[in-house]
This record gives C-alpha cells, sequence and structure tokens, in this order.
C-alpha cells in the first residue's frame, strides 16, 4: 500500500479539502497560472475521510503520477485545483507507482 508522511493511504475517486470536493478528471493549475496535469485520484489516509494527497496525471500524459500532498493546495476554484506549487517543482514530489 502507498505512503505518504510515512502513513499507508487509499486512493479514493473523490473527497474533501476543507470545504470543497476534489475529484479524479479536475484540471490542476500551478502557481504561475499553467495546467500541469489532471486528479487521477485522492489519497486519504486510515480514517478514509481525510485528504492527505492528490495524485497527479501530467499533462500531456507521461505515464508518470506524482502525488501532491494536501499542503500545496492553494485552493480549489470552479472546478479546478490551484497549487502553490511551479511545475519544475513536480520532480521533487514523489512519483507513485
Amino acid at each position: 500500500m502507498p505512503e505518504t508522511d510515512g502513513a499507508p493511504i487509499r486512493l479514493m475517486i473523490s473527497g474533501r479539502i476543507g470545504d470543497a470536493e476534489v475529484q479524479r478528471g479536475m484540471p490542476v493549475i500551478d502557481e504561475s497560472g499553467v495546467e500541469i496535469g489532471h486528479i487521477a485520484g485522492v489519497a486519504v489516509g486510515r480514517d478514509n475521510e481525510r485528504v492527505t494527497a492528490l495524485l497527479l496525471g501530467s499533462v500531456p500524459p507521461s505515464g508518470d503520477y506524482r502525488l501532491i500532498p494536501v499542503v500545496y493546495v492553494k485552493s480549489v476554484v470552479l472546478g479546478q485545483v490551484h497549487l502553490h506549487l511551479r511545475s519544475a517543482g513536480l520532480n521533487k514530489l514523489p512519483l507513485y507507482e
């Protein structure tokens, strides 16, 4: 089972970050306003409620999936997830296999 911050996670198709619903297929926008991918899944902790990370499928599809910890989520607005992260920083995020 994959881990984030040392805690096992489960992948789901949707979940909540604060008051916002996040679900598979939503576009992900970096802090410069560029679309960097889509939500491929939502990682939740053992309690199956708290979203711990988002699984990012890249644009264009490269086969790489990255786990984005929720601390990088700036906002969820009009069906888009906006990050406090530039696309150049994606390589530092953990790969999901």
